[in-house]
């Protein structure tokens, strides 16, 4: 029998659906009370959303999926890849299970609320990540939520395996990163963020990625590190069309006669050389050089992946 969720057809933005119509809707839909905002988080999922912010970022994700008319593509990768029909999947491990439940908006601290939401928004892209493989003609070999020992394992039929490691970069990690003061706030920037500033901390996320890929022990004969970025067109878009960065050789992007890449990179490099007596830029260089291939992503707010760009590092 299908799910009420299929019937959630809205396509456009609809402010008319109310607080009351989604925990109705919720009764009838698994993906929702069985993992997103199950009976025991049901309590404190209605206290974060009857004190909404204004920002769009500090709303419960699937109350504004409904409101949007996008919650189907939201429970679908949930009904695929957590649920056996009616009941959990039996492979899903509980560390899953619970980095899914809506609870982030209950944290009161800043940082608190803020790495709970990214450990919950990773979780939903990884799993948009493997629909959008298997839409794509690979074949899923193992993932994380299922046990697995890395994000995803997959390949084509005919092909070698190939090893994923899966990192995304939202809006609200940009601020809270580069401008904690707007993350606080109604998510508008009070300063200036330094145009380099959000790719320099792409290419720490790459690195924080390929680090991953090279502690991890896989049969796979590439290792590729996919990137899921919203905000692409003001941030990514320029810099990966025009090919600012030598991924064979990163390096961070500075201003000319400037010496240092601007204030979070400046911190990064001394927290680095300080905790680990290491330098931050050969560091990146080392493990970088090490993957296959990046693979850029640009996600909507249909839930929605395009593959905006791929660069191949290494030759296997």
């Amino acid at each position: 029998m299908p799910c009420v969720c299929e019937q959630e057809v809205l396509e456009q933005f609809c402010e008319k659906r109310s607080l009351t119509d989604f925990y109705e809707l919720r009764k009838g839909c698994r993906a929702l009370n069985k993992i997103l905002i199950p009976d025991d988080k049901l309590q404190e999922h209605q206290n974060f959303c009857e004190h909404l912010s204004d920002s769009a970022f500090h709303q419960s994700i699937a109350l504004l999926a409904f409101k949007r008319g996008h919650l189907r593509a939201l429970t679908k990768i949930i009904h695929n890849y957590c649920l056996d029909g009616e009941e959990i999947h039996n492979a899903l491990t509980k560390q899953y299970r619970n980095d899914l439940r809506e609870t982030w908006g209950g944290a009161k601290e800043t940082k608190d609320r803020f790495n709970k939401f990214r450990m919950y928004q990773g979780r939903i892209n990884e799993l948009l990540f493997c629909s959008w493989l298997e839409a794509e003609g690979w074949q899923i070999q193992a993932m994380e939520a299922h046990g697995g020992c890395c994000d995803v394992e997959a390949n084509k039929v005919g092909d070698n395996l190939v090893v994923f490691e899966v990192k995304s970069i939202g809006h609200e990690e940009l601020l809270f990163e580069l401008e904690l003061e707007a993350f606080e706030g109604d998510g508008v920037s009070c300063g200036s963020i330094d145009v380099y500033e959000p790719f320099n901390y792409l290419i720490l996320r790459v690195y924080e990625a390929a680090k991953q890929l090279f502690k991890l022990k896989s049969k796979a004969t590439r290792k590729t590190v996919i990137m899921i970025l919203s905000d692409y067109e003001m941030n990514f878009e320029i810099p990966l069309k025009e090919d600012w960065v030598n991924w064979s050789n990163p390096k961070f992007l500075e201003k000319e006669n400037v010496i240092d890449a601007g204030d979070f990179i400046k911190e990064k490099r001394k927290i680095k050389k300080d905790k680990e007596n290491l330098i931050l830029d050969q560091d990146i260089i080392k493990y970088i050089s090490f993957i296959s291939d990046i693979w850029f992503f640009k996600i909507t707010s249909e839930f929605k992946l395009q593959l905006m760009k791929t660069v191949c590092v290494k030759n296997d």
